[in-house]
């Protein structure tokens, strides 16, 4: 009489799955952080006036800008 074995799922393919998703999740990390950097590197802080104590301060963000416009 013969017997059948019945073997489990593998694992063999459970390491490169997790290796391949660790690499995918370090690769958006690394490229948010270098945006992120290039963002703060392009910021660019204008002052001008005093330091008197009955100053207005005025903080302004400009999103867009367009020559070919106007504005």
């Amino acid at each position: 009489m013969s017997t059948t074995r019945r073997h489990g799922p593998s694992r063999g393919g459970l390491v490169p799955a997790a290796l391949a998703c660790l690499l995918i999740v370090a690769a958006i990390a690394l490229g948010n952080w270098f945006q992120f950097g290039e963002r703060q590197a392009l910021d660019r802080v204008y002052g001008a006036g005093g330091s008197a104590p009955d100053r207005v301060d005025i903080e302004a963000c400009v999103q867009r800008v367009e020559p070919q416009a106007g504005s």
